[in-house]
């Protein structure tokens, strides 16, 4: 019998995020003199996200969960051939710069959007 991927497996996407920022932070802080961090967050972090965040850090929600409609047909037809049910997902995560600053905002979102797309052409 073989595994089917469940929470788990989101919950690793989101972890892996996480670790990827980590990684790229010990090679190269984003803000001089200060060190920054990502942080996996849930809903319930937001209420009090000062007190819960070390600052400076980047905080990754996922927010939404969607079965993916290009991918599901094609699976579905996978699924009619080996009995086995697929349901292909998007996952959406927000990516949030905490204290950085105004000026500093906009290029840590750009040098985090080069340091997952670098890693996913890696993959």
């Amino acid at each position: 019998m073989t595994t089917v991927a469940d929470f788990r497996s989101i919950a690793a996407v989101g972890k892996s995020l996480e670790s990827l920022l980590t990684a790229r932070f010990a090679v190269e802080q984003p803000i001089d003199g200060k060190v920054a961090s990502a942080k996996l967050i849930q809903t319930d972090d937001l209420d009090d996200a000062e007190a819960k965040l070390a600052i400076p850090v980047i905080s990754i929600l996922l927010y939404r969960v969607d079965f993916n409609k290009t991918m599901r047909a094609s699976w579905s037809a996978v699924g009619a051939v080996d009995g086995r049910a697929h349901l292909p997902v998007d996952l959406h995560y927000l990516f949030t710069a905490r204290c950085f600053g105004p000026t500093l905002h906009g290029s840590r979102m750009r040098w985090c959007s080069c340091t997952s797309k670098t890693s996913a052409q890696t993959i």
